[in-house]
Order: structure tokens, then sequence, then C-alpha cells
């Protein structure tokens, strides 16, 4: 691809970052001026000659002043910055913008590498100094934001048939949320190809080599030169983007000019599909991101922070025992055989096999409180988006694999109880258990006393309402782990997978009267026809997390089940590949799953907002 310069879009993009000192962090002070970088502006990156930098300290400037025409200035409002290199060589600096806090300047060419001086004097006389670091290539990137993170201040170029030529920032300011968001880059045009022009510094000097990486993908680098309308800016083309990136929602880009890294900053990666020619399993995962689109633009982060705590490390095949129970009795068959089972349960075992399952709800506790405290903080990091802020990434990451510690020694400390009880079960235990399964002992029969149940009421009696429900999950869960093959373990029913938008709230709390399958036709109903290829292409791009969490769900499963006949296993290791794995994949599906509602909530007009609130209104029972 020839390179070519986007002037027009460079200027409103990176004029921010080159002319206000408001929109730049200003680092600590360690001298009387301290200069970096004014695109990355980390406090320990060199400069590299014609590179554009700023400096902070105070009275720098007696009144604000910008540079208005090229060639730039070498003084402005009566301030001057003098570069003096390793040589003792003294060159003036072209200006951009000079205030009493800070000057954004061009490095002068020719300045040696080594330590040099930076000297700022200001009209009244005052005079500040500091040092920094000279190399031949200093690479820093613009963000969108101009404070060196975040958004990645970039032009995507689409090049069509004809060398057609389109282009759009891939960030705009948003002057509602006043933030830069994303405009995401749609790769799915398959007639066209698409590369980015980014935006750096310290780069022009390079000697060997320019590597990019996009999501991790090497991306071909097709051109590397000043961009031509600011002094000391450099434009990077990378592409064609290879159509991997299509589904991968928000990636990083990695920049290397002679082996010397640059900040990493980050794009969105767009997809959009024809919902009709999405696959089986993409389709259920369309409809689940439309249900959870649905809670989220109707409902509250509040409604979110519930979490029913039977939903919580449900590993031991429950689900799929009551899908052989509405197999053999039809859709409502199994209602009531969870409140019923689990005390059926304890009613089968003896006095001390109770014990048991009670001190291994007294261990459970504290994993079930701190995965509730944490999954708050999570919940929170998640709908910041629907405020106009963006989701803190490491910590969300970092929360998911907390998380995920919590459910998966929930789940290990459960296989080594539940191992320990069917050891010593009786012959006659487990054909008692064996009849719940077949359906032998229904749940009215289950329901109805035994002399055994009063004793077992006076047991548990002192229980809390959270810690009754945490015994309900193991007595019930006992039975189906018991009962059951591993397969039957692994068997995940759809829609389980992060939810974190407030479904079970308006299911279970509210009490919609309809199926998530209908509460997806609700959203997609007031979409546009471009709003629903845009959701089919996120649902798209939440598989790949969506099936690395599953599999680690297997993982973990498949890896305690010899505790069932007695074997030992490593659950320490279990419980930490657990929460590195599935954990956080579950985190990067309802991150994707977020950006994506924040996204399309910019495309929806007033009144289909309106249409979704009336539709929930009119979804819920009396």
């Amino acid at each position: 691809m020839q390179m070519r310069a986007a002037s027009v879009q460079v200027t409103g993009v990176l004029a921010v970052s080159l002319a206000l000192a408001s929109a730049s962090p200003c680092p600590a002070q360690a001298a009387a001026v301290t200069t970096v970088s004014a695109a990355s502006f980390r406090p320990d990156a060199p400069l590299a000659p014609e590179s554009i930098a700023s400096a902070f300290g105070t009275g720098l400037a007696t009144t604000n002043a910008a540079a208005v025409a090229l060639p730039l200035p070498t003084e402005l409002a009566g301030t001057t910055v003098t570069v003096v290199d390793s040589d003792g060589v003294s060159r003036e600096a072209p200006l951009f913008f000079v205030s009493a806090g800070q000057v954004n300047f061009v490095v002068p060419a020719g300045t040696a590498s080594g330590v040099a001086t930076i000297v700022v004097q200001s009209a009244d006389g005052a005079v500040s100094t500091g040092v920094a670091q000279i190399n031949p290539v200093a690479p820093s990137l613009f963000s969108a934001d101009g404070r060196g993170d975040g958004l990645v201040s970039a032009v995507a170029l689409r090049v069509g048939p004809g060398d057609s030529r389109t282009h759009h920032p891939v960030a705009t300011y948003d002057s509602g949320l006043e933030a830069f968001v994303a405009e995401g880059v749609d790769l799915d045009q398959e007639t066209s190809d698409v590369y980015l022009l980014l935006f750096g510094t310290g780069i022009r000097g390079l000697s060997s080599t320019v590597t990019v990486t996009v999501g991790g993908v090497p991306v071909p680098v097709a051109g590397v030169a000043p961009q031509g309308e600011f002094e000391g800016l450099d434009q990077i083309n990378v592409g064609p983007l290879p159509r991997s990136l299509a589904h991968r929602g928000y990636v990083d880009i990695e920049l290397e000019v002679d082996g010397i890294p640059a900040n990493v900053l980050t794009v969105q990666m767009l997809s959009s599909a024809d919902p009709a020619t999405l696959s089986r399993a993409e389709s259920n995962l369309y409809i689940e991101v439309a249900a959870k689109a649905f809670v989220w633009f109707t409902g509250s982060v509040d409604l979110a922070y519930y979490e029913p705590v039977g939903e919580l490390a449900n590993y031991f095949g429950f689900a799929k025992f009551r899908n052989e129970i509405r197999d053999r009795g039809g859709p409502l068959a199994d209602q009531g055989i969870r409140g019923a089972a689990w005390l059926e349960a304890l009613e089968i075992l003896d006095a001390s096999q109770r014990q048991r399952l009670y001190a291994l709800l007294d261990a459970q506790l504290p994993h079930y409180d701190h995965f509730l405290d944490v999954r708050l903080s999570f919940v929170e990091n998640l709908w910041r988006p629907k405020s106009g802020d963006a989701i803190d990434l490491d910590q969300a990451l970092a929360d998911a694999e907390s998380m995920g510690r919590d459910e998966a020694s929930i789940t290990a400390l459960s296989a080594v109880a539940y191992g320990e009880v069917i050891a010593s079960l009786t012959e006659e235990q487990r054909q008692a258990f064996a009849d719940i399964r077949s359906g032998v002992r229904t749940v009215a029969q289950m329901q109805m006393p035994s002399p055994v149940t009063a004793i077992v009421e006076q047991e548990i009696s002192g229980l809390s309402t959270q810690e009754r429900e945490a015994l309900i999950g193991i007595g019930s869960k006992l039975i189906s782990w018991l009962t059951g093959p591993v397969e039957d373990s692994v068997f995940l029913p759809s829609a389980k997978v992060a939810n974190y938008f407030g479904f079970a709230y308006y299911r279970y709390v509210d009490r919609a009267d309809v199926n998530r399958q209908a509460v997806a036709n609700l959203y997609i109903a007031v979409l546009t026809e471009r709003q629903k290829e845009l959701l089919a292409g996120f649902a798209k791009s939440v598989a790949q997390p969506s099936s690395d969490y599953v599999q680690g769900r297997a993982d973990l499963i498949r890896g305690l089940y010899p505790l069932k006949d007695g074997l030992s296993v490593d659950t320490e290791m279990l419980v930490r590949t657990y929460a590195e794995e599935a954990g956080v994949a579950e985190a990067q599906r309802a991150i994707i799953e977020a950006q994506a509602f924040e996204y399309l909530g910019r495309l929806m007009t007033d009144e289909q907002l309106q249409a979704l609130n009336e539709a929930r209104t009119e979804s819920l029972l009396d």
C-alpha cells in the first residue's frame, strides 16, 4: 500500500495532545522541570531527536500561548526551550504550546544521544532545568485522550475494489459522556482490506525494524514516515488487518521499533453478521447476549448484584438430573425437586454422615461470602460503561480469578466431602438415592414427613437463610453426583455463563412472565437491521471465551471425579488452574458483552430505549 498521510483526521484526534496543557497528566516532579514523551508520558522513557516532548514544572511561562503556523516558533509568549546535548551543543527547540505548568516542544534535530539538559526560560527571566535521556529512537504512540493509555489515536483506512478508500477515526469524542469512545473497526467486509494508520513520535530515527501486533497477531507494516502535518509526528501504516481479529473486541496494539517497545494502547475490533447465517451454537449465543442486553438497558447495577446461591459451583450434575425428570414427566415435572431432594438426602444419611455435610457447609461459607463480595466489585466494574466510564480491565481480571478460586474451592471441598460420605454409604442408602434418581421416589413422597424429618430440622434450625440455601445445594448435588456419570456434571445448560447483568433478578425476583428466548426477542424486536448484524457479530465474539470457560469447567469436574471412588487428587492445583483459565475466560466474555452493550447503546434512539422499558414493565407478573 502506498504511504499516505491522513492529515484531516489527525488534526481532530491529536490537537488536544499537542496543544493543550490541560489534556495531559503531570508526572511527579523530580527536578525543576521534568520532561517526558508527549505521547506516552512515561516518566522513565527516553526521548529521541525530532520527537515531541512535554516539560512540566512551575513558572514555565507567564501566559498560555500556542503556535498557529508552521514552521514552529522557538519562542512563544517570551518562553524558550534550550536543549544542551551530551556533546555540549545547545539548540533552541520548536514550540507547540506554553503555559505556567507545561511546555510542549520538539527535541531539536541533531541532538546527540546521551543525557541532555533541558532549560526552560520564561518571559520574566525565570529559568527551570532538568535532564532527559536521548536515544536514536524512543517510540511512543498517541492515545485518543492524549494521556498515553487506553484507546489508540488512529485512523482506519478501508481499501475497496478499484482502490477506493474511506477513512474513519477509531475513537471519537462523545460530548454527552465527556470522554473518547471507540468507533469499532469492522473486518467482516470481505471485498475490502482494512489498515490502521497509527500516530506516534520518536520513531523516524529507526535503523532496522518496526513490528506491530494487534491482539497478539503480527500485522504487516506497510510504511513508516514523518506524518507531515505536525512537526515531530510520525505515522505508521499497518495492515491489512487479518480477519481473524474480527470477533476479538478490544485488543492491544503493541509497537516495537529497533526492538524498543512503545506504550501499549487498545482498539476495538467489531464484527457483524447476518443473524440468519449463524451456526446453531452462535445462534444460542445470539439469544443469550440479546437477553442480557435487554436487562442491561432496562435495569440498573443494583439488580445485577443479585446472585442465587444455588447457581454457585453448580458442578455436580443437578441440572442434568432436572432435565431427566422433565424428559420423563413433562416441562413442569421438576417443580419442587430441589426443595424436596436436599431434605430427603439428609434424612437418608445417618447422624455422622450429616455432620460431615454440616462441616462442609462451615468450610464453604467463607468462600461464599468472599465470592459475593468480589462479585459485587466485578459487577460494578462491568457496569461502568453504562455511565460513560471505562472498565478497569486489570481489576476485572483479578476479580474474576479471585471468584474462580472461590468457586473452584467450594467445588473441591464438596467433592472431597461427597467422596467421604459415599464411601460410608450402606447398600440400603445407595438404593434410596437411586430411587430418587429413577423417579421411583416422587417429589410428593419426599415432601411427606418421615421420623427423621424433625431431627434434621432441629439440627439445622439455627441456620440463616443464606446458610440454608447453601445446604440445599449441598444435599441436592450429592444426589446427582452419586447417581450420575461424570458427563452429567460436565453438562452445562445454555445461558449459564457470565450472568452479571441482572437477568437472575429479572427472572426470579421481578418474576418476569417470559423465558430467555422471549426476553431476547423483546430486545431484538426494537433493533434496526444493522444493529441486529452488530449484535450477531458480538455473539460470535464471545464464542471463544465461552468455549474456554466450558473447557476449564469440564477439566475441574473431571479432575475431581476420582474422589468419588475414594482416590486422591491434587485439589490445590485444580483450583488454581480453574481460576486462571475458566475464571478469566468467563470474565473476558462478560467484558466483551458489557462493551458491546455500551457500543450498541450509542447507536440506539430514545424511542428504542423507551420501547424496551415499556416491554420490561409489561412482562412482569402482578
